[in-house]
């Protein structure tokens, strides 16, 4: 791994392939997470908070929702699981101003459904041979395997996914090998119902694309000469990334898929990140949908009144609804309701 990964990521694990133990098996959360029989909404958030701090800087499968004790596990009917990109964190990408959607918004509306957050080192993913990327792909295809290894096989528990940039490109790589794999992957690929995309890039082979995105990324993340260095390292992946898009295709065609796609520029930069010709793959099966913010704001949101997050979670509604074919699949009757909307 190049010494500007190294710096990049000096704060997390550097192991070139995941740790066989699921992330949140392997810190003992605080004991204030488990739910009292009448919760108060601010001791709700410090337990969410302190989850959040706890797993900061954890890999794996994390399951966010629901809390120790507090839903019925044979209440949750659909599985929803985010996936960061680039420079990504399985916290902060979702994260601003404190307010982490996917723990403090999510839950409360839709109670019924799983939430994972999926956390790897996308500075070895992206970096070096094509083999890390099928790692980490592999890896989320063995862990949901063991989290839903509980389920009969009568049970067909819906699978969402929520992309961000390049993190895009490790599902597709995931459901790609599920289908190669479908003696051992079969339920996933099965249950994989719709993915969000938010500024994935889906331009197959066009190694001339990867090499400008390569560059606008590294203009994003860095400064200086280490600008170069990321340049080298991202490089070699362009043929790489290239064939996972064009294998998707095929793929993809069955999904109900939310292409959603940035509208204003970084800060300092000339261009989109990913712009609407770039994030669209032009499937009859997807929907196009502009968001008003940058690359990196696209998928944080600080409330849920905004009109970033109102629009995000619509998508995702219209996925879950048609996921559960009925009505209202999210609400459940109130004597289940964790805790209500703020107001």
């Amino acid at each position: 791994m190049s010494r500007f990964f190294k710096k990049l990521h000096h704060s997390s694990k550097s192991q070139s392939t995941p740790s066989s133990t699921d992330a949140a098996q392997q810190l003992a959360l605080p004991s204030s997470t488990a739910s009292p029989k009448h919760p108060e909404k601010h001791d709700e958030s410090c337990a969410q908070t302190q989850i959040s701090t706890a797993l900061e800087d954890v890999t794996g499968l994390i399951e966010l929702w629901p809390l120790r004790d507090r839903l019925a596990q044979e209440k949750i009917n659909v599985d929803i699981v985010a996936i960061h990109g680039l420079n990504g964190n399985p916290f902060k990408t979702w994260t601003e101003n404190g307010s982490f959607w996917l723990q403090d918004f999510l839950p409360s509306a839709v109670p019924n459904a799983r939430i994972f957050t999926y956390g790897y080192n996308s500075a070895i993913a992206f970096s070096g041979s094509a083999a890390r990327v099928d790692d980490y792909a592999r890896y989320l295809l063995e862990r949901l395997v063991a989290k839903r290894r509980n389920l009969s096989t009568y049970d067909r528990r819906p699978i969402i996914f929520i992309c961000h940039s390049l993190g895009g490109i490790v599902l597709k790589k995931a459901l790609v090998l599920a289908h190669e794999r479908s003696e051992r992957y079969h339920t996933i690929s099965s249950d994989t119902f719709g993915v969000m995309f938010m500024g994935t890039p889906h331009r197959g082979s066009d190694l001339a694309f990867w090499g400008k995105l390569f560059g606008t990324i590294a203009d994003v993340l860095t400064l200086g000469s280490v600008r170069t260095q990321l340049l080298q390292d991202l490089q070699p992946k362009s043929l790489c990334l290239g064939s996972i898009c064009s294998q998707f295709v095929e793929r993809g065609q069955s999904l109900r898929i939310f292409t959603i796609y940035e509208r204003q520029k970084m800060k300092g930069l000339p261009n989109l990140v990913v712009d609407e010709h770039s994030a669209l793959m032009n499937l009859p099966n997807e929907v196009a949908v502009p968001i008003e913010a940058d690359h990196r704001g696209m998928c944080r949101f600080s409330n849920q009144k905004s009109e970033k997050y109102q629009m995000v979670f619509d998508c995702l509604r219209e996925l879950l609804d048609d996921a559960l074919n009925i009505e209202q699949p999210c609400m459940l009757p109130p004597p289940y309701l964790p805790y209500t909307l703020q107001q």
